[in-house]
């Protein structure tokens, strides 16, 4: 999870060395930070991960972009997002933000589905009295 200290295990991680991670070692100056990331596949949900061992000996990392389910994700909107979160990392504040947005956002999805499931049920009870009504006349 983007942001969250994670500890790799083979079974749920994939190491890669793809070209795209020579170009996003080449976007620091900083060789500390340099030899810190790395690309990784998930395997349990197929997504592509850049990220920077925290403790690589433990194998402690965290996520720094989300490549979603292709390498070929990478847009340069994916760029310019990278170059800002290599050069000015993420704060715990817009973390706790992030989360909170993406709660909410889910929340209300959950309320809107909700609301169509009872829009849909209703209509059905409606139309199954009406149809009852109609038989009997």
């Amino acid at each position: 999870m983007l942001g969250m200290a994670c500890f790799y295990t083979p079974q749920q991680h994939q190491l890669l060395e793809p070209p795209l991670l020579d170009w996003c070692r080449n976007q620091t100056s900083d060789e500390v930070l340099k030899k810190r990331l790395f690309v990784y596949r998930q395997l349990q949900v197929g997504t592509f991960v850049i990220a920077q061992w925290l403790d690589r000996a433990k194998g402690l990392f965290v996520d720094t972009l989300n490549l979603g389910n292709s390498l070929s994700n990478f847009s340069r909107e994916k760029a310019q997002e990278l170059r800002r979160r290599l050069l000015a990392p993420v704060s715990s504040s817009d973390t706790k933000d992030m989360m909170s947005t993406v709660n909410s956002n889910f929340t209300h999805t959950q309320q809107e589905t909700n609301e169509k499931l009872s829009e849909k049920n209703n209509y059905n009870r409606s139309t199954k009295v009406s149809v009852s009504m109609a038989g009997r006349t």
